[in-house]
């Protein structure tokens, strides 16, 4: 049989500012000292929710003979106000310190549910909360999610971490509406899946770091220490400091806006139909455009832009790859890099050719080769097995199935000036015209 507790009419000092009369209810109620037993359907209505369990157990601790812990045990349930549910095995409450400890089932996890008025969910082995009071309410300010975490938030992202904290405001127990909320989830160890992509058709961003920081009113992922970023159309990011993700809505679905990088960053890109490895390191930053469809690299003069495909590498102050969409994925169709290029090609570890240019372009879809000049001066390319100078504006490097071929158009020399020759020797050591010694 279920008993209602009056226990205003009884013990008046007893029940705390959180807790009003009438609020009480179990299949059995008995005291022991100064604690109040509950055993069977326990509900309990605090200021903070809805608390039920299968027993609990009110103890009064303080001067002012107020209830100042709560045992709960047994298929614990607690219904926030306004919105969240919060299950487990067991909590202990402690409003005198304003913190709550939170076991699961064996097997189980603690469970936190469409926490912060959305549909934010995490699960732990132990959780623990600390509180905020406020005129006759308590309210959730911090949760941290300890060992085996699982955080999901549909549409948006799915990852597992070692620890996470959550800070929420007054908005998760106070408003009568849903609102916006100004909470912020840090996650230790995070490696996941984001479900955002530059396009609305898109399968999502594969994520792993150290650190993970969330501002959900702002839709602001930040990838703190060792990113590791990996997304079809764009390749692999990896970051040894930070990745920033801001993300909108579009057609209903979170699509990824911008995605900003800091530090060295390596980028493994992705070309289609071509088994060449890309690679570009970038000491600065790095921001893609997912409106504009455009990733932009940026290096201190003193640690320039590196580009690598296969044997040849590249220096370079700037660098921009350009997609295009048909609607369902991005695909690259152009790399151009700027600002003192220099060019070397490896043969058995061995550089045979160099080049110095101000402008490179990489066209896919042809495997095609374009340096060119921002001045009146040319392009030079120097190749030391097939003895071979050339000098012009622009220089064609095409390679397929049956080789390499270099083309030189505009103003073509195929012998270096002595200012040509001279800078080609104080750009590249290893750089020797025919007949000279090193």
């Amino acid at each position: 049989m279920r008993h209602w507790i009056f226990l205003a009419l009884f013990f008046p000092t007893m029940l705390s500012a959180e807790i009003s009369p009438s609020s009480i209810s179990s299949n059995h109620a008995s005291y022991e000292d100064s604690a109040l037993v509950l055993k069977g359907n326990v509900e309990l209505k605090h200021s903070l929710g809805l608390m039920k369990s299968g027993f609990a157990r009110l103890d009064k601790k303080n001067q002012e003979g107020t209830f100042t812990t709560i045992h709960l045990r047994d298929n614990v349930s607690i219904v926030l106000k306004n919105r969240g549910v919060i299950n487990c095995q067991t909590a202990d409450f402690d409003f005198s310190s304003l913190k709550a400890k939170l076991l699961p089932k064996k097997g189980e996890m603690v469970e936190f549910k469409n926490l912060s008025n959305s549909s934010f969910s995490l699960m732990s082995s132990l959780a623990e909360v600390e509180f905020s009071r406020g005129p006759g309410t308590v309210n959730i300010h911090k949760i941290e999610a300890l060992d085996k975490v699982e955080i999901r938030y549909p549409k948006l992202f799915t990852l597992s971490a070692t620890r996470a904290i959550c800070y929420t405001d007054s908005s998760l127990v106070e408003a009568e509406v849903p609102s916006k909320s100004n909470s912020k989830v840090i996650i230790f160890q995070p490696s996941g899946l984001l479900h955002s992509t530059p396009l609305v058709h898109g399968e999502g961003i594969s994520f792993s770091s150290e650190k993970m920081v969330w501002e959900e009113e702002t839709q602001q992922l930040f990838l703190q220490g060792d990113v590791l970023l990996k997304e079809q159309s764009i390749g692999q990011i990896h970051c040894e400091d930070e990745i920033e993700v801001q993300q909108k809505q579009e057609e209903g679905k979170w699509i990824i806006s911008t995605i900003t990088a800091k530090g060295k960053t390596v980028i493994d890109c992705a070309f289609e139909d071509d088994e060449s490895t890309h690679q570009l390191t970038s000491y600065g930053t790095m921001l893609f455009d997912g409106g504009e469809l455009r990733l932009t690299l940026q290096s201190p003069e003193n640690r320039p832009i590196v580009y690598c495909q296969n044997q040849m590498k590249l220096l370079a102050n700037e660098a921009q790859m350009h997609y295009a969409s048909d609607g369902e994925t991005i695909r690259p169709t152009k790399l151009f890099l700027k600002g003192n290029i220099l060019l070397t090609n490896l043969t058995k570890g061995a550089p045979h050719q160099c080049a110095f240019a101000d402008q490179f372009t990489y066209l896919p879809d042809e495997k095609k080769v374009i340096l060119t000049t921002a001045t009146d001066d040319n392009v030079l390319f120097w190749d030391g097995e097939r003895e071979l100078s050339i000098s012009a504006s622009q220089i064609h490097i095409t390679r397929d199935e049956t080789g390499e071929s270099v083309k030189g158009i505009g103003n073509v020399r195929f012998a270096f000036s002595s200012e040509e020759n001279a800078l080609l020797k104080k750009l590249f050591p290893f750089y020797r015209q025919k007949g000279e010694s090193s």
